[in-house]
Formats: structure tokens, C-alpha cells, sequence
């Protein structure tokens, strides 16, 4: 579950440094989904919907490096190309979460540990309202950058919540043990 946090958070989270018309992404998403993807594979059989997330994590993780890729070599001069292109990171990103929070849910219930899977859900729900928000906001930058605010500070409030229940699982597992 510790591989699985922190990729988590290279998800959730984008770092970039731009310099001129090249962006690098401090912490890229495909590290995340890979770090993920390792993760997921030691819980894939607790629950069906996990077992689908970490066939989805290395699908997500190619189409992550090809986006990072284009950014960092300043490969699109179309904005509206870079924008379709961070449209789709952006719906694979909070489908992979939801999946993920489903998948976290089956495991609850099944182990009867407190993954804290409904407060999970809800800041996800969050997030996605303000990200999409943000988005169909563009052109008015004030409003977008209030929902990015926003959408950031779910984010950072979903790691707190899945790090504890990362806890949980930890100290709920060593019991079976």
C-alpha cells in the first residue's frame, strides 16, 4: 500500500519547471501510475475492481509519458492540441482515482478496516467538480485559477485521508499476520 500512496501522489500532484516553450514535470504522472501499477499488484487480489486498476495503471502510464514527452520537447504549437492533450490526462487521472476509490472500498468491506473510503469519495467528488470547473473556466482566469485553488487544496485533503487509511491497512494487516 506504501508504493501505491506514493504514487498516488505523483498523480494527484503536478510539479513543472517551463522554461521558454519546454515544461518539465517535476514529478511526472507515469512514475505515479508505475509506482501505483507496483503497488496494485500485491492487492489485485483483493478485490476485482484494484485488479482492473492495475491493468489500467501501465495502459495510463504510457499515454502519461507520451503527454510529458510532448511537453517537455515544445513537440505542439497548437494550444488547442495541449489543451485536448491535458483534457484526456485529466479524465484518465480522476477515472483512475475513482476506480481506485471503488476498488479501496471492496477492500474495506471485505477486511473490515476503516480505509476511510466514503470522506475518500467525497473529496474525489470535489475535486473532479472544480477541475472540470477550472476547465470550462478558461477564459476567465480568475474563476479557473479560484476552482485550481480549490481542486488543490481536495487533493492535498485525499492524500491526508488515504495516507491514513494507508495506516490502517498497515496496522490491520499485521493483525492477520
Amino acid at each position: 500500500m506504501d508504493q501505491l500512496f506514493i504514487g498516488i501522489l505523483f498523480i494527484l500532484f503536478d510539479f513543472n519547471f517551463s522554461l521558454g516553450g519546454v515544461t518539465i514535470g517535476l514529478l511526472p504522472d507515469f512514475i505515479g501510475y508505475v509506482l501505483a501499477f507496483l503497488g496494485l499488484t500485491k492487492l489485485r487480489g483483493e478485490s476485482p475492481i484494484l485488479a482492473k486498476c492495475s491493468t489500467l495503471a501501465p495502459i495510463f502510464a504510457v499515454y502519461s509519458i507520451f503527454s510529458y514527452v510532448v511537453s517537455l520537447l515544445g513537440l505542439v504549437v497548437n494550444v488547442f492540441f495541449i489543451y485536448i492533450i491535458g483534457l484526456i490526462e485529466v479524465i484518465l487521472r480522476l477515472y483512475f482515482i475513482y476506480q481506485l476509490v471503488q476498488g479501496l472500498k471492496q477492500l474495506e468491506i471485505g477486511r473490515q478496516i476503516e480505509l476511510y473510503t466514503d470522506r475518500l469519495h467525497k473529496y474525489w467528488a470535489l475535486m473532479t467538480a472544480f477541475q472540470v470547473f477550472s476547465l470550462l473556466l478558461i477564459t476567465s482566469l480568475l474563476l479557473s485559477a479560484v476552482c485550481t485553488v480549490v481542486s488543490f487544496v481536495c487533493s492535498i485533503l485525499f492524500a491526508l485521508k488515504l495516507n491514513m487509511g494507508r495506516i490502517n491497512w498497515k496496522n490491520g494487516m499485521a493483525l492477520y499476520h
